[in-house]
């Protein structure tokens, strides 16, 4: 009988320990589960913002280099810039709104006010211009330009505003006025590539 309630008993504490056993281990099981989780999801975060620290320096580099582009574009394609190096030529278009034909029969113009109106003009840098007009000797002047205007200043100081346009990447002038002799007098200016060659080829003054 003692032998038999003695197995009893051992097996009894054997469950017990068994129980324990599985109750420890499963209770370390589920804090080591917890903890590997939280590791990760801090790992994912630091990642997550790394990634985003990157993309916005990135992102700032790239808004650098393209504003820095841009402001090359737009030096490259400024008026100023532009107008350097180009030749033009003026011609008379009208005279009170009359051609220059018409204006001579009736006003009695001169027939040389044809030949007096076509000017040649050359942009050679950023302040000066050269220009004659047909049978004058070539000469030299100054310029300033804006936003919209380009002043030519001759050498008795004399003015001449044109208005300008920027279309597709070139200076196009708008047609000028000038009043002379109680008359009106419509210019029209347009790019001339031998304007140059004819300048630098004349007398000059």
């Amino acid at each position: 009988m003692k032998n038999k309630k003695s197995k009893r008993s051992y097996i009894r504490l054997l469950a017990i320990f068994l129980i324990v056993a599985v109750v420890i281990f499963a209770v370390s099981a589920s804090l080591y589960n917890r903890s590997h989780s939280q590791q990760n999801n801090d790992s994912t975060k630091s990642s997550s913002i790394e990634s985003s620290k990157e993309t916005s320096s990135s992102g700032g580099n790239s808004s650098s280099l393209e504003n820095a582009q841009s402001s090359q574009s737009e030096q490259k394609y400024a008026p100023a810039n532009l107008l350097i190096g180009q030749g033009f030529r003026s011609s008379l278009k009208s005279v009170d709104g009359l051609s220059p034909e018409e204006a001579i029969s009736k006003f009695h113009l001169p027939p040389a006010i044809v030949h007096d109106g076509t000017s040649f003009y050359y942009f050679a840098d950023s302040d000066t211009v050269l220009h004659t007009s047909l049978g004058a000797y070539g000469a030299k002047g100054h310029y300033t330009m804006d936003g919209q205007n380009v002043m030519i200043t001759y050498e008795g100081g004399n003015t001449l505003p044109l208005q300008y346009q920027v279309i597709d990447g070139k200076v196009v002038f708008n047609d000028f006025t000038r009043s002379v002799g109680g008359h009106t007098y419509d210019y029209n200016i347009a790019s001339d590539p031998g304007a140059k060659f004819y300048i630098e080829n004349k007398e000059q003054r």
